[in-house]
C-alpha cells in the first residue's frame, strides 16, 4: 500500500494535529515530507512530536524511514525505460524470452485483480452506461493507443464518442465544447504526461466527471478524478506493461455491451449492414443485388 494511499484512508484514526500533517503532505505531495520533521511541523503548525507519532502511527520506524519510503516512491515514480535498463534485466528460462516475458506479465495481471475493488469498477462501468451526452477518452504517447481502442468500442456502442488526440491547440479547441453531462476517460501511466493533465483537469473545472485508468502510484488526475482504476505495470521488459489497463478497458466494455444489449444491437446491425455494403472486410460480402421485377423491366 502506498503511503498516499495511508493517508486518505478514511477509516484511520488519525487526531486532529495529525490531519493537519496529512493535509501539509498531501497538499504537495510527496515533496513536503522530504524536508526535516521541523520544517514540516512548522508547516502544518503542530509540533515535532506530532509529526514522529504520524510516522509510527503509518508504521514506520521513525520520520527518518518514512522519507525513506517517500524517496522510494519518488524513484518508482520517476522511472523511465532509460533508468530501469540495467534494474530490469530479464532473467531468460530454458523455455527461451518469449515464454519468461509471458510469464512475468501472467503473474502482473493476475496480481492486479486485487488492485481494483469491484465497487471502484462498478461505479466506473455506471459512468460510462449512463452518461447522457459525450464520452471523451485521451491518452498520452502510448497510452493515447489504449484511449483510440476504448474510443473505436464506443462509436460502435453510442453515439457521440470522441477521441482526443492532436496539438495543445486542438486540445484547447476541444475542450471548448465539454460541459457537465460529459465524461472524460483518461489514460494516465507512469511518466505522466502534462498535457493529459491538463486537458483533464480543464474538463473538469467545466463540470465534466472522470474515470481514470492509472498505475498504482496515481496521475495526478487521480486527486479529482470520479472514481480511479490502477493497476501494475511492472514486468521483466525496460518498458513497463499496458496489459492489466487494457483488460480493465475491456472489462468497461464487456460491462457496457451487457448492461445496454437491447440498446446497442439495433446499433451494431445497421452498422454490419453498411460494413457489407461498401466491403469493408474480407468476411463480409456485399449482398447480392436482386433481379429486377417484371414490371421494372417492362418500364426500362
Amino acid at each position: 500500500m502506498a503511503l498516499k494511499d495511508k493517508l486518505i484512508d478514511s477509516e484511520a484514526d488519525y487526531t486532529p494535529a495529525e490531519r493537519k500533517v496529512i493535509r501539509v503532505l498531501l497538499a504537495n505531495y510527496p515533496v513536503a515530507g522530504l524536508a526535516t520533521a521541523s520544517r514540516l511541523a512548522q508547516q502544518a503548525e503542530v509540533s515535532d512530536p506530532t509529526v514522529i507519532r504520524l510516522a509510527t502511527k503509518l508504521g514506520f520506524s521513525g520520520f527518518i524511514e518514512m522519507q525513506q519510503a517517500l524517496l522510494a516512491e519518488l524513484e518508482a515514480h520517476m522511472n523511465s525505460a532509460l533508468t530501469m535498463l540495467e534494474s530490469r534485466k530479464p532473467a531468460v528460462s530454458a523455455e527461451g524470452l518469449y515464454q519468461s516475458y509471458a510469464e512475468a506479465t501472467i503473474a502482473t495481471l493476475k496480481s492486479s485483480q486485487s488492485d481494483i475493488l469491484p465497487a471502484d469498477f462498478n461505479e466506473a462501468a455506471d459512468l460510462l452506461i449512463n452518461t447522457k451526452k459525450r464520452i471523451y477518452c485521451i491518452g498520452g504517447r502510448f497510452t493515447g493507443f489504449l484511449a483510440a481502442i476504448l474510443h473505436r468500442h464506443l462509436v460502435q456502442l453510442r453515439p457521440g464518442a470522441v477521441w482526443v488526440n492532436g496539438s495543445l491547440a486542438d486540445l484547447a479547441e476541444t475542450v471548448t465544447d465539454i460541459g457537465k453531462q460529459d465524461l472524460v476517460v483518461a489514460f494516465d501511466l507512469r511518466r505522466y504526461q502534462q498535457d493529459v493533465v491538463q486537458f483533464t483537469r480543464q474538463a473538469y473545472e467545466r463540470g465534466a466527471r472522470v474515470i481514470l485508468l492509472t498505475d498504482k502510484w496515481k496521475s495526478p488526475i487521480a486527486s479529482f478524478a470520479t472514481v480511479t482504476l490502477t493497476g501494475p505495470v511492472d514486468t521483466i521488459s525496460p518498458f513497463d506493461t499496458m496489459v492489466p489497463t487494457m483488460v480493465q478497458l475491456e472489462a468497461l466494455v464487456t460491462a457496457f455491451t451487457g448492461k445496454l444489449d437491447k440498446q446497442v444491437r439495433p446499433r451494431l446491425e445497421e452498422i454490419e449492414h453498411y460494413r457489407r455494403l461498401n466491403n469493408v472486410v474480407l468476411d463480409m460480402p456485399a449482398p447480392a443485388k436482386s433481379k429486377p421485377s417484371k414490371k421494372q423491366k417492362a418500364k426500362s
